[in-house]
């Protein structure tokens, strides 16, 4: 997952995106992060909180956001409809049918996705 959000940031065809990497537990999301911070990344942040995670998509940051799916609990409506947004999941895929899949769908939301 490393070399791919890393390879994902320098490919001049997808403009800058934005790489968030979404895991389901927090001893993953730790573990994860830690990988990825003793590589020094650049360009990588770690969304503590729904409010930061809220924050850091409303404010189309291009980066690699590292966060739990749990944080998308709370989220209402579109945070961000840019179409070079990567997701890439982590054993998350045991609340991808549920309402957290769902809610992370919506947040993330391009004209061109459909259900």
């Amino acid at each position: 997952m490393l070399f791919a959000a890393r390879k994902l940031r320098l490919d001049p065809l997808l403009r800058n995106p934005t790489v968030l990497i979404v895991v389901d537990r927090i001893d993953l999301d730790a573990q994860i992060s830690s990988t990825f911070y003793a590589t020094d990344t650049p360009n990588l942040v770690k969304a503590d909180s729904r409010e930061e995670l809220g924050r850091l998509l409303g404010q189309d940051v291009r980066k690699i956001v590292i966060a739990t799916i749990f944080k998308f609990g709370e989220a209402s409506g579109v945070l961000n409809d840019r179409e070079n947004i990567i997701v890439l999941v982590d054993e998350a895929h045991r609340s991808q049918e549920g309402d957290l899949g769902r809610k992370m769908r919506e947040a993330l939301r391009t004209p061109s996705c459909s259900d």
